[in-house]
């Protein structure tokens, strides 16, 4: 569920999105949690319902914040280790992991249930054992895990699901329900603390929104957090409505008896049969991101490398067995009411951990923390959901308690015994307490530089401006590394206001502690200054190769490089957030495939730039007088009608490259670099371009 997925483009469309959280947890909350909610908590449960939602909100709002600001690669046991460090990274992980499982036991201890009303003969652990072995074989050999597939049974279930809601108000007599309005406190709190697991979906959700472009608006989690909690106070209010309250409690399959009730045995039927498919789905879909998740740990070395042995992608078959193993236990081990206790407790532990962690990061100041969307009503927010987590786990009883415990705990023994050789991340956590004067720990910083490749640009970052206005270096085969330095902090003094000896000492000693990027054979040295006004930039291209000696910004051990293309980057210190997705942007490019060809066969300053720009954010524009560009020859620039939201940046005119401004004259022959968005460069290009091939 809170897994990372690597190589996922950035982009998720809604109903992507509206599957991942549907197949998870909706099933789980809509067809099982009812009876168990009404038995904890009786005539409060719709009022347990809209608690059990905002205890979920604050979770939600502090994954779109942590999402928005880490790599697309993150999961949430990463936005932890790096807001309050390894150790409660690993025991989010942990606690991830046996949600998972414990939802997978109370999905398919649900169907066995279900299935039981239509099958005679089988006793109900038997029953429970063979679906769970069933289902498990599934994942193991990938049956059902197209998103296709996906998609369209997230698609039949959601009609049916409707109509039944619909059926039930349209059918059932509320009137006398109005006692499920009244509220006691102790009852409503337990209630809560089991139909949150229902709204779980929701975080992975925020997870997906968080990373994407389109996604750091939380409204669309949250809109759909409206969602689930309508639809499932509207079935309760038909559970409720539709059987005696003596048959409702502890029923897994409550919702087919009320089916039964309002449309006879065929309305019992059908329901039970959607409610087994279902079921089916959000079982086999714990059992297959829990194994994935332990793929992800192991390559974290969070746990032993066995588990990364994978037959395909994200897919290992010591992750399925185990996950798989781990359900059949719970399901032997604890009765159904009990599994729905311990995943509610477990749930609440991670909401608990997001909330600290967004409060770390935000209050330790970290200077590379910079999220895209920043959850509003902070703190108050975070310490809502930290009160609340605490006391709907001790209202849950002793159980759930000593079970949030011994997760922590074996969480705490997992962090000691496998990456205790490791490197150690202590997270934000500790720039917090240099706060307060205890300890500096400069690690995060390093380590944030190097992974926070996949933050995109924003609309104001001025990246093509200040590739076009930036200086260029062919670099000599003779040269060094540290010549290049010299000569590129002589051409930045000038525009930056420092001494070339100041800019010298800056970008090596950031090479030398680890905070000079290098990948690719790019090395992206950088750093920030007081009262600059903009962003500077040297470019050096060396064809031979320059030998760069830099600190492992993640592992911390030397490495030595041969780059051919170095990009000096001087920010101002006033805005790091800018200056982090500067970075990221080079970094961004020089991975791409065809970068380094491009790069090396560019002729000139002119095309080098326009290597780095971004390809859907410039053209280039020849002026020849047989063709639609004739139109400028003699024309000043400031003659030229141009598209809002473009502009010519450089001129290549014979041998010379010019920087023009309003009154430079366009010659026949000139090669233009026009920089600006995607609709105006369409337009240029039909008006000055493709006319010619018409």
């Amino acid at each position: 569920m809170f897994e990372s997925v690597r190589e996922r483009r950035r982009s998720r469309s809604r109903l992507d999105v509206f599957v991942a959280a549907f197949g998870l947890t909706f099933c789980v909350g809509f067809f099982l949690l009812p009876g168990f909610s009404y038995a904890e908590g009786g005539a409060a449960m719709i009022a347990a319902h809209i608690l059990a939602g905002l205890v979920s909100l604050t979770a939600i709002i502090s994954v779109v914040e942590l999402s928005s600001s880490m790599p697309e690669e993150s999961g949430i046991h990463r936005y932890l280790t790096r807001g309050a460090g390894s150790m409660a990274g690993t025991v989010s992980a942990l606690a991830i992991w046996i949600w998972l499982i414990l939802l997978g036991a109370l999905a398919i201890a649900g169907a066995a249930d279900y299935v039981a009303m239509a099958v005679t003969g089988w006793s109900e652990i038997p029953l429970d054992l063979v679906v769970a072995l069933l289902i498990t074989a599934m994942v193991a050999l990938g049956i059902g895990n197209s998103a296709g597939f996906s998609t369209g049974l997230v698609l039949f279930i959601i009609p049916t699901t409707v109509f039944l809601v619909v059926w039930g108000l349209a059918s059932a007599s509320i009137l006398p329900t109005y006692r499920i309005f009244e509220i006691e406190s102790a009852s409503l709190l337990r209630s809560s603390g089991i139909l949150i697991t229902g709204y779980a979906g929701l975080i992975y959700a925020a997870v997906i929104f968080g990373r994407s472009r389109s996604g750091h608006n939380p409204g669309s989690p949250i809109s759909l957090l409206v969602v689930f909690a309508v639809v499932f106070v509207a079935g309760a209010v038909v559970t409720v409505s539709a059987i005696p309250a003596g048959q409702l409690v502890d029923n897994l399959s409550a919702v087919a008896m009320a089916g039964k009730a309002l449309a006879g045995a065929w309305g019992g039927y059908s329901v039970a049969a959607v409610a087994v498919i279902g079921l089916f789905f959000a079982a086999a879909a714990a059992i297959s991101v829990a194994a994935r998740l332990l793929v992800e740990l192991s390559l974290d070395t969070i746990l032993p490398s066995f588990f990364s042995r994978r037959v395909s992608v994200g897919k290992s078959p010591s992750g399925v067995l185990m996950s798989g193993a781990g359900v059949l236990i719970c399901l032997v081990l604890f009765e159904p009411l009990l599994i729905a206790r311990l995943a509610g407790s477990i749930q609440m532990l991670l909401v608990l951990l997001l909330c600290v962690g967004v409060l770390i990061l935000r209050e330790s100041h970290v200077e590379w923390y910079a999220p895209m969307r920043p959850g509003p009503a902070y703190p108050w927010l975070q310490i809502a959901g930290i009160i609340a987590t605490v006391i709907l786990v001790a209202k849950l009883g002793s159980a759930s308690v000593v079970a949030v415990l011994c997760v922590v705990l074996l969480g705490v023994i997992i962090h000691r015994i496998f990456p205790a050789d490791r490197t150690e991340r202590g997270g934000a956590v500790y720039h917090w307490f240099a706060r307060l004067g205890e300890q500096q720990y400069a690690g995060l910083d390093r380590e944030l530089r190097g992974i926070l490749k996949e933050k995109g640009l924003r609309e104001e970052d001025p990246f093509d401006e200040i590739v076009a206005r930036s200086s260029v270096i062919e670099s000599e085969p003779d040269d060094t590394f540290e010549s290049v330095v010299q000569r590129a902090a002589s051409l930045a003094a000038p525009v930056v206001n420092r001494s070339a000896d100041y800019i010298t000492e800056s970008f090596l000693e950031g090479t030398r502690i680890g905070a000079t990027p290098v990948t690719h054979g790019v090395a992206l040295p950088h750093f920030r200054v007081i009262g600059l006004r903009r962003p500077e930039m040297v470019i050096v291209r060396s064809k031979t190769g320059l030998h760069v000696v830099s600190n492992d910004p993640i592992l911390g051990y030397e490495e030595e490089h041969d780059v051919n293309a170095v990009f000096f980057l001087i920010s101002p210190e006033e805005d790091p957030g800018q200056h982090l997705r500067l970075l990221a942007q080079i970094a961004g490019r020089v991975d791409d495939a065809h970068f380094m060809d491009e790069w090396l066969e560019a002729r000139d300053a002119q095309q080098l730039r326009e290597v780095l720009l971004r390809d859907d954010r410039f053209m280039s524009l020849y002026i020849e007088r047989d063709s639609p560009s004739s139109e400028l020859i003699r024309m000043k620039l400031k003659e030229i009608q141009m598209p809002e939201g473009s502009l010519i940046a450089m001129i290549r005119r014979n041998a010379e490259i010019l920087v023009p401004d309003g009154n430079t004259v366009l010659h026949e022959g000139d090669r233009l670099t026009i920089i600006g968005g995607p609709d105006a460069l369409r337009e240029i290009r039909s008006r000055f371009v493709e006319r010619r091939r018409e």
